[in-house]
């Protein structure tokens, strides 16, 4: 199922536009895809990816990772436990970090659906629901976002070419949506935005929990 756009903020992962609210895709892609990418395009970008892993390592200078042992394996439990019942969802999910740029993946009750957040420090934050197709995340903008050697890409059409934007890295565990939002420093009509993303967040059946939690 693809998802419902539901605020104006800095993210490709927008979908249906939401009143005169400002596409979060022309903020954070600076305009949608032109197009969804081709299995074969994205498994050129998923070889470019892989190259500038390889050559990373070889540099001497592995993939960056700032959590903790502890951090680590709470993702990875996480992840194991909704690969049991979602395998396709499950590497998706957590939160995810390019420079001060936070996506969160969350899990939905409803299979191959994620919620996506999208948080930074000098915006409000953005929030869609996607769904996850033959091992990629699909957004209402064409755009799809990849799991590639512990990473997450952005895919997109850009001058009738395959490119990707925005190298997400593993960052922290999932933690309740409410306890990222609100952000009352925005003001009060950020804050109700807030509060509004976590009514949609509930309703559509988003969860931080595993599934033997719920």
């Amino acid at each position: 199922m693809k998802g419902k756009l539901l605020f104006g903020a800095i993210t490709s992962l927008a979908v249906l536009a939401a009143g005169a609210l400002p596409s979060l895709a022309q903020n954070w892609l600076e305009g949608s895809s032109e197009r969804l990418p081709t299995e074969a395009e994205i498994e050129i970008l998923r070889q470019e990816v892989r190259r500038k892993i390889e050559e990373r390592s070889r540099s001497g200078h592995p993939a960056w990772d700032p959590r903790t042992d502890s951090q680590r394996q709470d993702t990875e439990d996480f992840v194991r436990a909704w690969s049991q019942v979602d395998p396709e969802i499950a590497p998706f999910l957590g939160m995810w970090l390019h420079v001060e740029e936070v996506l969160t993946i969350y899990p939905s009750n409803v299979k191959g659906r994620v919620c996506l957040l999208y948080t930074t420090l000098d915006s409000r934050p953005g929030f869609a629901i996607s769904s996850v197709v033959n091992d990629k995340v699909i957004n209402e903008n064409d755009t799809v976002i990849f799991e590639e050697g512990g990473t997450l890409q952005t895919a997109l059409i850009r001058h009738g070419k395959p490119a990707y934007s925005y190298d997400f890295r593993p960052w922290r565990p999932l933690v309740p949506i409410d306890e990222l939002l609100p952000a009352p420093y925005y003001g009060p009509s950020a804050e109700a935005e807030a509060y509004q993303i976590i009514r949609e967040f509930k309703a559509a059946g988003c969860t931080a929990s595993t599934p033997s939690e719920q």
